[in-house]
């Protein structure tokens, strides 16, 4: 660990299926980075998912509906406001 030889750092990540939070301080505090990837893995549980995998099929099926990439972000917007 000789920071004055390196640039590198480990990022802390959690992941749910094909959701992948990450988390980085740069190593300016690695202690800093787990706690708030703990907090993450809280947030968003394994429940998150089948969330993604859902929104995935819905994606699916609005670019065959011919929707553009705006419409698809308000109606993934709108599917995910039905389920708070």
């Amino acid at each position: 660990d000789k920071p004055e030889f390196c640039d590198f750092y480990f990022t802390s990540f959690v992941q749910r299926g094909d959701l992948t939070l990450a988390v980085s301080t740069k190593g300016a505090s690695p202690t800093l980075a787990q706690e708030i990837k703990a907090f993450l893995g809280e947030q968003f549980g394994h429940e998150w998912e089948d969330i993604v995998a859902q929104i995935a099929q819905e994606r699916e099926k609005w670019k065959k509906e011919g929707l553009d990439g705006k419409a698809i972000g308000a109606r993934t917007r709108a599917w995910l406001k039905e389920r708070e």
